[in-house]
Protein backbone atom coordinates (compact mmCIF):
# COMPACT_ATOMS: atom_id res chain seq x y z
CA UNK A 1 0.00 0.00 0.00
CA UNK A 2 2.90 2.10 0.58
CA UNK A 3 4.25 1.83 -2.73
CA UNK A 4 7.30 -0.60 -1.93
CA UNK A 5 7.96 -3.19 -5.08
CA UNK A 6 9.46 -6.61 -3.84
CA UNK A 7 11.46 -8.15 -6.96
CA UNK A 8 10.27 -11.54 -6.34
CA UNK A 9 13.49 -12.65 -8.61
CA UNK A 10 15.63 -11.40 -6.12
CA UNK A 11 13.97 -12.40 -3.21
CA UNK A 12 13.99 -15.96 -4.42
CA UNK A 13 17.58 -17.27 -4.94
CA UNK A 14 17.18 -19.97 -8.01
CA UNK A 15 21.10 -20.56 -9.26
CA UNK A 16 21.53 -22.87 -12.23
CA UNK A 17 24.12 -25.58 -11.28
CA UNK A 18 25.52 -27.83 -13.54
CA UNK A 19 26.70 -31.55 -13.35
CA UNK A 20 30.28 -30.54 -12.61
CA UNK A 21 31.15 -30.39 -8.46
CA UNK A 22 29.98 -27.11 -7.83
CA UNK A 23 29.72 -24.79 -4.81
CA UNK A 24 27.33 -22.41 -4.22
CA UNK A 25 26.33 -20.30 -1.54
CA UNK A 26 22.89 -18.62 -1.10
CA UNK A 27 23.03 -14.58 -1.37
CA UNK A 28 22.57 -13.15 1.60
CA UNK A 29 19.65 -10.70 0.69
CA UNK A 30 17.67 -13.68 -0.64
CA UNK A 31 15.02 -15.01 1.61
CA UNK A 32 14.22 -18.41 -0.14
CA UNK A 33 16.96 -20.68 -1.97
CA UNK A 34 15.77 -23.42 -4.36
CA UNK A 35 18.30 -25.16 -5.30
CA UNK A 36 18.89 -28.57 -8.20
CA UNK A 37 22.52 -29.42 -8.15
CA UNK A 38 21.71 -31.67 -10.83
CA UNK A 39 25.27 -33.66 -11.17
CA UNK A 40 28.31 -33.68 -9.50
CA UNK A 41 29.80 -33.66 -5.85
CA UNK A 42 28.49 -30.21 -4.57
CA UNK A 43 28.91 -28.23 -1.89
CA UNK A 44 25.80 -25.55 -0.86
CA UNK A 45 25.46 -23.44 1.78
CA UNK A 46 22.41 -21.72 3.04
CA UNK A 47 22.06 -19.10 5.92
CA UNK A 48 19.19 -18.56 7.65
CA UNK A 49 16.38 -18.24 5.11
CA UNK A 50 14.21 -20.96 4.11
CA UNK A 51 16.05 -23.48 1.65
CA UNK A 52 14.78 -26.36 -0.66
CA UNK A 53 17.28 -28.47 -2.02
CA UNK A 54 17.53 -31.33 -4.36
CA UNK A 55 21.55 -32.43 -4.24
CA UNK A 56 21.08 -34.46 -7.49
CA UNK A 57 23.79 -37.09 -8.29
CA UNK A 58 27.31 -37.13 -6.66
CA UNK A 59 28.75 -36.71 -3.14
CA UNK A 60 26.96 -33.72 -2.11
CA UNK A 61 27.40 -31.66 0.90
CA UNK A 62 24.32 -29.49 2.40
CA UNK A 63 24.02 -26.62 4.94
CA UNK A 64 21.54 -24.60 6.05
CA UNK A 65 20.63 -22.67 8.73
CA UNK A 66 17.71 -22.07 11.56
CA UNK A 67 14.55 -21.84 9.18
CA UNK A 68 12.34 -25.48 8.48
CA UNK A 69 14.05 -26.61 5.17
CA UNK A 70 13.51 -29.00 2.91
CA UNK A 71 16.41 -31.20 1.94
CA UNK A 72 17.02 -33.78 -0.63
CA UNK A 73 20.89 -35.23 -1.06
CA UNK A 74 19.59 -37.56 -4.14
CA UNK A 75 22.00 -40.22 -4.84
CA UNK A 76 25.46 -40.89 -3.23
CA UNK A 77 27.16 -40.66 -0.22
CA UNK A 78 25.73 -37.38 1.06
CA UNK A 79 26.29 -34.80 4.26
CA UNK A 80 23.19 -33.11 5.42
CA UNK A 81 23.47 -30.31 8.13
CA UNK A 82 20.26 -28.84 8.28
CA UNK A 83 20.83 -26.37 11.20
CA UNK A 84 17.70 -25.23 13.52
CA UNK A 85 13.77 -25.51 12.06
CA UNK A 86 11.71 -28.32 11.39
CA UNK A 87 13.50 -29.59 8.69
CA UNK A 88 12.28 -32.52 6.56
CA UNK A 89 15.09 -34.17 5.08
CA UNK A 90 15.32 -37.28 2.58
CA UNK A 91 19.25 -38.29 2.29
CA UNK A 92 18.10 -40.43 -1.14
CA UNK A 93 20.02 -43.91 -2.23
CA UNK A 94 23.92 -44.22 -0.90
CA UNK A 95 24.99 -44.14 2.51
CA UNK A 96 23.86 -40.67 3.82
CA UNK A 97 25.12 -38.54 7.09
CA UNK A 98 21.51 -36.38 8.34
CA UNK A 99 22.06 -34.03 11.47
CA UNK A 100 18.91 -32.35 11.88
CA UNK A 101 19.85 -30.00 14.89
CA UNK A 102 17.25 -28.08 16.88
CA UNK A 103 13.67 -28.00 15.91
CA UNK A 104 11.00 -31.05 15.10
CA UNK A 105 13.02 -32.83 11.93
CA UNK A 106 11.41 -35.48 9.47
CA UNK A 107 13.30 -38.37 7.71
CA UNK A 108 12.16 -39.86 5.02
CA UNK A 109 13.65 -43.23 4.27
CA UNK A 110 12.59 -45.92 1.77
CA UNK A 111 13.40 -48.91 0.80
CA UNK A 112 16.82 -48.89 -1.37
CA UNK A 113 18.08 -46.10 0.29
CA UNK A 114 21.24 -47.67 1.60
CA UNK A 115 23.20 -47.15 4.95
CA UNK A 116 21.75 -43.19 6.65
CA UNK A 117 23.00 -42.64 9.52
CA UNK A 118 21.05 -39.60 11.77
CA UNK A 119 22.47 -37.31 14.38
CA UNK A 120 20.11 -35.68 16.67
CA UNK A 121 20.57 -33.89 19.62
CA UNK A 122 18.02 -34.80 23.20
CA UNK A 123 14.22 -34.00 23.30
CA UNK A 124 14.01 -30.76 24.55
CA UNK A 125 10.24 -31.66 25.85
CA UNK A 126 8.53 -29.74 22.78
CA UNK A 127 10.27 -30.99 19.43
CA UNK A 128 9.63 -34.25 18.57
CA UNK A 129 11.88 -36.01 15.21
CA UNK A 130 10.16 -38.23 12.80
CA UNK A 131 11.52 -41.16 10.95
CA UNK A 132 8.89 -41.94 8.08
CA UNK A 133 9.79 -44.99 6.53
CA UNK A 134 7.96 -46.02 3.26
CA UNK A 135 5.47 -48.04 1.37
CA UNK A 136 5.74 -52.00 1.69
CA UNK A 137 7.39 -51.74 5.37
CA UNK A 138 5.39 -53.01 8.54
CA UNK A 139 6.50 -53.25 12.11
CA UNK A 140 7.19 -56.73 11.81
CA UNK A 141 9.97 -56.18 8.93
CA UNK A 142 11.85 -53.85 11.13
CA UNK A 143 14.81 -55.47 13.22
CA UNK A 144 16.17 -53.41 15.97
CA UNK A 145 19.54 -53.67 17.07
CA UNK A 146 22.35 -51.97 19.13
CA UNK A 147 26.09 -51.19 17.83
CA UNK A 148 27.94 -49.44 20.87
CA UNK A 149 25.42 -46.14 22.00
CA UNK A 150 23.57 -46.52 18.34
CA UNK A 151 20.21 -47.83 17.61
CA UNK A 152 20.30 -49.45 14.41
CA UNK A 153 17.08 -50.48 12.46
CA UNK A 154 17.49 -52.95 9.72
CA UNK A 155 14.26 -54.04 7.16
CA UNK A 156 13.60 -57.52 6.81
CA UNK A 157 14.63 -59.40 3.84
CA UNK A 158 16.67 -55.80 2.74
CA UNK A 159 20.14 -56.99 4.11
CA UNK A 160 21.86 -53.40 2.14
CA UNK A 161 19.17 -50.92 3.77
CA UNK A 162 19.63 -49.48 7.98
CA UNK A 163 19.40 -46.71 9.55
CA UNK A 164 21.90 -45.91 12.77
CA UNK A 165 20.37 -43.36 14.71
CA UNK A 166 23.56 -42.06 16.84
CA UNK A 167 23.39 -42.02 20.51
CA UNK A 168 20.04 -43.26 20.47
CA UNK A 169 20.38 -46.03 23.55
CA UNK A 170 22.07 -43.24 25.71
CA UNK A 171 18.46 -42.16 25.87
CA UNK A 172 15.83 -43.35 23.87
CA UNK A 173 14.36 -39.89 23.85
CA UNK A 174 18.14 -38.75 22.00
CA UNK A 175 17.97 -38.72 18.23
CA UNK A 176 14.20 -39.70 17.20
CA UNK A 177 10.62 -39.98 19.15
CA UNK A 178 9.12 -41.61 17.05
CA UNK A 179 8.59 -44.07 13.67
CA UNK A 180 6.11 -43.27 11.29
CA UNK A 181 5.05 -46.39 8.54
CA UNK A 182 3.20 -45.55 5.35
CA UNK A 183 0.13 -47.36 6.80
CA UNK A 184 -0.36 -44.87 9.50
CA UNK A 185 1.66 -47.27 12.04
CA UNK A 186 3.11 -44.95 14.64
CA UNK A 187 5.82 -45.83 16.86
CA UNK A 188 7.02 -44.39 20.11
CA UNK A 189 10.60 -45.11 20.39
CA UNK A 190 10.55 -44.38 23.99
CA UNK A 191 7.66 -47.06 24.57
CA UNK A 192 9.87 -49.49 22.29
CA UNK A 193 13.27 -48.54 24.36
CA UNK A 194 13.06 -50.31 28.02
CA UNK A 195 15.55 -47.67 30.00
CA UNK A 196 14.48 -48.27 33.65
CA UNK A 197 15.80 -46.12 36.69
CA UNK A 198 17.49 -48.95 39.20
CA UNK A 199 18.99 -48.10 42.01
CA UNK A 200 22.07 -48.65 44.22
CA UNK A 201 20.76 -51.82 46.30
CA UNK A 202 19.22 -54.84 45.28
CA UNK A 203 16.82 -54.75 42.16
CA UNK A 204 15.00 -56.76 40.27
CA UNK A 205 13.94 -55.95 36.95
CA UNK A 206 11.47 -57.77 34.08
CA UNK A 207 12.16 -55.82 31.06
CA UNK A 208 7.99 -55.36 29.64
CA UNK A 209 7.04 -57.98 26.52
CA UNK A 210 5.85 -55.01 24.26
CA UNK A 211 9.55 -53.96 24.28
CA UNK A 212 11.81 -53.90 22.08
CA UNK A 213 14.88 -53.14 23.12
CA UNK A 214 16.05 -52.93 26.86
CA UNK A 215 18.84 -50.60 27.73
CA UNK A 216 19.84 -51.32 31.71
CA UNK A 217 22.56 -49.48 33.84
CA UNK A 218 21.71 -51.61 36.87
CA UNK A 219 24.06 -49.50 39.24
CA UNK A 220 25.54 -51.12 42.53
CA UNK A 221 23.36 -54.13 44.43
CA UNK A 222 22.98 -57.90 43.40
CA UNK A 223 20.70 -57.38 40.54
CA UNK A 224 18.23 -59.99 38.55
CA UNK A 225 17.31 -58.61 35.53
CA UNK A 226 15.37 -60.77 32.73
CA UNK A 227 14.93 -59.46 29.39
CA UNK A 228 12.79 -61.75 26.83
CA UNK A 229 13.21 -61.85 23.17
CA UNK A 230 14.32 -58.59 22.49
CA UNK A 231 17.77 -56.96 22.26
CA UNK A 232 19.60 -56.27 25.37
CA UNK A 233 22.12 -53.72 26.11
CA UNK A 234 22.97 -54.37 30.03
CA UNK A 235 25.53 -53.44 32.34
CA UNK A 236 25.36 -54.65 35.82
CA UNK A 237 27.43 -52.63 37.32
CA UNK A 238 28.70 -53.52 40.56
CA UNK A 239 27.61 -56.41 42.63
CA UNK A 240 26.99 -59.85 42.00
CA UNK A 241 23.95 -59.69 39.10
CA UNK A 242 22.09 -62.13 37.39
CA UNK A 243 21.09 -61.57 33.68
CA UNK A 244 19.12 -63.71 31.69
CA UNK A 245 18.51 -62.23 28.26
CA UNK A 246 16.77 -64.26 24.87
CA UNK A 247 17.43 -65.23 21.33
CA UNK A 248 18.46 -61.30 20.33
CA UNK A 249 21.77 -59.96 19.66
CA UNK A 250 22.63 -58.55 22.96
CA UNK A 251 25.41 -56.82 24.76
CA UNK A 252 25.89 -57.81 28.24
CA UNK A 253 28.63 -56.92 30.89
CA UNK A 254 28.36 -58.13 33.93
CA UNK A 255 30.94 -55.47 35.81
CA UNK A 256 32.23 -55.81 39.38
CA UNK A 257 31.54 -59.08 41.00
CA UNK A 258 30.66 -62.71 40.40
CA UNK A 259 27.77 -62.35 38.16
CA UNK A 260 26.49 -64.78 35.90
CA UNK A 261 25.03 -64.04 32.54
CA UNK A 262 22.64 -66.84 30.72
CA UNK A 263 22.69 -64.70 26.69
CA UNK A 264 20.05 -67.30 25.54
CA UNK A 265 20.22 -67.41 21.19
CA UNK A 266 21.67 -64.89 19.19
CA UNK A 267 24.81 -63.36 18.27
CA UNK A 268 25.85 -61.93 21.67
CA UNK A 269 29.01 -60.09 22.95
CA UNK A 270 29.55 -60.74 26.74
CA UNK A 271 31.74 -58.96 29.23
CA UNK A 272 32.17 -60.93 32.52
CA UNK A 273 34.39 -57.50 33.93
CA UNK A 274 36.04 -58.38 37.02
CA UNK A 275 35.28 -60.69 39.07
CA UNK A 276 34.88 -64.76 39.11
CA UNK A 277 31.95 -64.61 36.36
CA UNK A 278 29.74 -67.81 34.85
CA UNK A 279 28.81 -66.74 31.38
CA UNK A 280 26.13 -68.99 28.80
CA UNK A 281 26.34 -67.11 25.10
CA UNK A 282 23.82 -70.09 24.04
CA UNK A 283 22.90 -70.31 20.52
CA UNK A 284 24.82 -68.34 18.13
CA UNK A 285 28.01 -66.80 17.51
CA UNK A 286 29.14 -65.19 20.48
CA UNK A 287 31.76 -63.02 21.50
CA UNK A 288 33.55 -63.18 25.24
CA UNK A 289 35.77 -60.31 25.81
CA UNK A 290 38.17 -60.52 28.65
CA UNK A 291 40.85 -58.78 29.88
CA UNK A 292 44.11 -58.68 32.34
CA UNK A 293 42.33 -58.29 35.63
CA UNK A 294 39.26 -60.19 34.91
CA UNK A 295 39.31 -62.90 37.10
CA UNK A 296 38.52 -66.65 36.90
CA UNK A 297 35.86 -66.90 34.52
CA UNK A 298 33.73 -70.09 32.94
CA UNK A 299 32.50 -70.38 29.99
CA UNK A 300 29.62 -72.59 28.74
CA UNK A 301 28.73 -73.30 24.89
CA UNK A 302 27.03 -75.43 22.92
CA UNK A 303 28.92 -78.23 20.21
CA UNK A 304 29.16 -76.23 16.88
CA UNK A 305 26.27 -76.60 14.77
CA UNK A 306 25.99 -78.92 11.93
CA UNK A 307 27.46 -76.61 9.12
CA UNK A 308 29.21 -75.15 11.66
CA UNK A 309 28.85 -71.29 11.13
CA UNK A 310 28.11 -70.01 14.75
CA UNK A 311 31.98 -69.21 16.09
CA UNK A 312 32.14 -68.43 19.57
CA UNK A 313 35.20 -66.32 20.37
CA UNK A 314 37.52 -65.06 22.81
CA UNK A 315 38.62 -61.24 22.73
CA UNK A 316 41.78 -61.40 24.94
CA UNK A 317 42.52 -57.63 25.54
CA UNK A 318 45.85 -55.61 25.51
CA UNK A 319 48.95 -56.59 26.96
CA UNK A 320 48.37 -60.59 26.16
CA UNK A 321 50.43 -62.03 23.33
CA UNK A 322 49.94 -65.92 22.03
CA UNK A 323 53.18 -66.75 24.33
CA UNK A 324 51.62 -65.62 27.06
CA UNK A 325 48.87 -67.82 27.19
CA UNK A 326 48.84 -70.97 29.21
CA UNK A 327 46.57 -73.70 28.31
CA UNK A 328 45.86 -76.76 30.84
CA UNK A 329 42.88 -79.37 31.47
CA UNK A 330 40.80 -79.96 34.40
CA UNK A 331 38.80 -82.65 33.89
CA UNK A 332 36.86 -82.37 30.40
CA UNK A 333 37.38 -78.65 30.78
CA UNK A 334 40.25 -76.62 28.94
CA UNK A 335 41.22 -73.97 31.18
CA UNK A 336 43.42 -70.50 29.77
CA UNK A 337 45.95 -69.64 31.88
CA UNK A 338 48.20 -65.97 31.01
CA UNK A 339 51.19 -65.71 32.19
CA UNK A 340 52.25 -63.64 35.24
CA UNK A 341 48.57 -63.61 35.80
CA UNK A 342 48.17 -66.32 38.02
CA UNK A 343 44.52 -64.99 39.63
CA UNK A 344 43.20 -64.66 36.04
CA UNK A 345 42.05 -67.57 33.79
CA UNK A 346 39.33 -68.81 31.72
CA UNK A 347 37.74 -71.74 31.91
CA UNK A 348 35.78 -73.45 28.67
CA UNK A 349 33.19 -76.29 30.25
CA UNK A 350 33.59 -79.67 28.15
CA UNK A 351 36.09 -77.68 25.81
CA UNK A 352 38.07 -81.30 25.74
CA UNK A 353 35.34 -83.27 25.13
CA UNK A 354 35.28 -81.64 21.51
CA UNK A 355 37.89 -79.03 20.42
CA UNK A 356 34.51 -77.51 18.55
CA UNK A 357 32.74 -77.82 21.93
CA UNK A 358 32.27 -74.07 23.51
CA UNK A 359 35.12 -71.82 22.00
CA UNK A 360 36.46 -72.33 18.33
CA UNK A 361 38.50 -69.14 18.43
CA UNK A 362 40.30 -67.03 20.60
CA UNK A 363 41.26 -63.58 19.07
CA UNK A 364 44.21 -60.79 20.96
CA UNK A 365 44.61 -57.39 20.79
CA UNK A 366 47.35 -57.68 17.66
CA UNK A 367 45.05 -59.01 15.70
CA UNK A 368 46.89 -62.70 16.38
CA UNK A 369 43.64 -65.71 16.20
CA UNK A 370 44.05 -68.97 17.59
CA UNK A 371 42.07 -71.46 16.37
CA UNK A 372 41.20 -73.95 19.26
CA UNK A 373 40.62 -77.10 17.01
CA UNK A 374 44.49 -76.58 15.77
CA UNK A 375 45.53 -76.13 19.00
CA UNK A 376 43.74 -79.13 20.47
CA UNK A 377 45.05 -82.79 18.78
CA UNK A 378 42.16 -84.89 19.16
CA UNK A 379 42.52 -88.09 16.85
CA UNK A 380 40.47 -90.39 15.91
CA UNK A 381 42.20 -93.49 16.81
CA UNK A 382 41.35 -96.80 15.97
CA UNK A 383 40.84 -100.51 17.73
CA UNK A 384 44.27 -101.80 15.77
CA UNK A 385 47.77 -101.18 16.51
CA UNK A 386 47.87 -97.76 16.06
CA UNK A 387 51.05 -95.42 16.33
CA UNK A 388 50.12 -91.60 16.76
CA UNK A 389 52.49 -88.61 17.20
CA UNK A 390 51.52 -85.27 18.50
CA UNK A 391 51.48 -82.71 16.31
CA UNK A 392 54.29 -80.16 16.92
CA UNK A 393 51.61 -77.21 16.34
CA UNK A 394 49.44 -78.58 19.07
CA UNK A 395 49.36 -77.13 22.98
CA UNK A 396 47.13 -79.53 23.82
CA UNK A 397 46.48 -83.65 22.93
CA UNK A 398 43.31 -85.63 23.83
CA UNK A 399 43.67 -88.93 23.08
CA UNK A 400 41.58 -92.09 23.40
CA UNK A 401 43.63 -95.17 22.23
CA UNK A 402 40.72 -97.86 22.61
CA UNK A 403 41.84 -101.11 21.48
CA UNK A 404 45.08 -102.44 20.23
CA UNK A 405 48.96 -102.51 21.16
CA UNK A 406 49.30 -98.56 20.64
CA UNK A 407 52.33 -96.15 20.71
CA UNK A 408 51.55 -92.63 22.08
CA UNK A 409 54.24 -89.83 21.62
CA UNK A 410 53.44 -86.28 23.22
CA UNK A 411 56.00 -83.56 23.07
CA UNK A 412 55.68 -81.02 25.81
CA UNK A 413 52.41 -80.61 25.43
CA UNK A 414 49.55 -81.09 28.24
CA UNK A 415 48.78 -84.35 27.18
CA UNK A 416 45.36 -86.23 28.47
CA UNK A 417 45.66 -89.55 27.55
CA UNK A 418 43.74 -93.25 27.68
CA UNK A 419 45.36 -96.15 26.40
CA UNK A 420 42.07 -98.57 26.28
CA UNK A 421 42.72 -101.59 25.80
CA UNK A 422 46.00 -103.60 24.72
CA UNK A 423 49.64 -103.37 25.57
CA UNK A 424 50.61 -99.61 25.29
CA UNK A 425 53.33 -97.24 25.31
CA UNK A 426 52.44 -93.58 26.04
CA UNK A 427 55.54 -90.97 26.32
CA UNK A 428 54.61 -87.36 27.19
CA UNK A 429 57.08 -84.24 27.85
CA UNK A 430 57.47 -81.43 30.67
CA UNK A 431 53.42 -80.80 31.26
CA UNK A 432 51.35 -81.32 33.89
CA UNK A 433 49.43 -84.23 31.73
CA UNK A 434 46.86 -86.70 32.47
CA UNK A 435 47.31 -90.10 31.87
CA UNK A 436 45.42 -93.76 31.85
CA UNK A 437 46.86 -96.91 30.77
CA UNK A 438 43.11 -98.97 30.48
CA UNK A 439 43.70 -102.81 30.47
CA UNK A 440 46.34 -104.25 29.48
CA UNK A 441 50.52 -104.52 30.69
CA UNK A 442 51.21 -100.90 29.86
CA UNK A 443 54.46 -98.57 29.46
CA UNK A 444 54.03 -94.87 30.27
CA UNK A 445 56.76 -92.55 30.66
CA UNK A 446 55.79 -89.42 31.64
CA UNK A 447 58.55 -86.83 31.12
CA UNK A 448 58.21 -83.33 33.52
CA UNK A 449 55.40 -81.59 34.71
CA UNK A 450 53.05 -82.52 37.75
CA UNK A 451 51.33 -85.96 36.03
CA UNK A 452 48.62 -88.11 37.27
CA UNK A 453 49.14 -91.58 36.42
CA UNK A 454 46.98 -94.40 36.13
CA UNK A 455 48.18 -97.97 35.11
CA UNK A 456 44.95 -99.68 35.54
CA UNK A 457 44.50 -103.26 35.19
CA UNK A 458 47.23 -105.34 34.18
CA UNK A 459 50.99 -105.11 34.93
CA UNK A 460 52.19 -101.75 34.32
CA UNK A 461 55.26 -100.15 34.05
CA UNK A 462 55.15 -96.58 35.33
CA UNK A 463 57.79 -93.83 34.99
CA UNK A 464 56.69 -90.20 36.48
CA UNK A 465 59.90 -88.46 35.75
CA UNK A 466 60.94 -84.93 37.25
CA UNK A 467 58.14 -83.42 38.97
CA UNK A 468 55.30 -84.05 41.46
CA UNK A 469 53.46 -86.75 40.40
CA UNK A 470 50.05 -88.91 41.79
CA UNK A 471 49.89 -92.79 41.06
CA UNK A 472 46.66 -94.17 41.10
CA UNK A 473 46.14 -97.81 41.73
CA UNK A 474 42.78 -99.82 42.87
CA UNK A 475 41.92 -103.27 43.66
CA UNK A 476 42.39 -105.38 41.15
CA UNK A 477 44.99 -103.42 38.95
CA UNK A 478 47.77 -106.28 38.99
CA UNK A 479 51.13 -105.84 39.62
CA UNK A 480 52.30 -102.30 38.25
CA UNK A 481 56.12 -100.91 39.00
CA UNK A 482 56.73 -96.80 39.14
Amino acid sequence: ADGTAIDLAAVISNPVLTDNDDTFVVPSDAVIAVVNAKGGDDTITVGDIVAVVDGGTGKDAISTGSKSDTLAGGSGNDTINAGGGDDTITGGTGDDILTGGTGSDTYIFNVGDGNDTIHEGTCNGVDVDILNIGVGITTEDLIFSADGDDLVIKIKGHDDDSIRISGGLVDPSHGVEKIVLADGTSLDLTAVIASPALTGDDDTFVVPSDALIAVINADGGDDTITAGDVVAVVNGGAGKDTITTGSKNDILAGGAGNDTINAGGGNDTIMGGTGDDTLTGGAGGDTYIFNIGDGNDTIHEGSCNEMCTDIDIINIGVGVTAGDLIFNVDGDDLIIGIKGHDDDSIRISGGLVDPSHGVEKIVLADGTAIDLAAVISNPVLTDNDDTFVVSSGAAIAVINAKGGDDNITTGDIVAVVDGGTGKDTINTGSKNDTLAGGSGNDIINAGGGNDTITGGTGDDNLTGGSGSDVYIFNVGDGNDTI
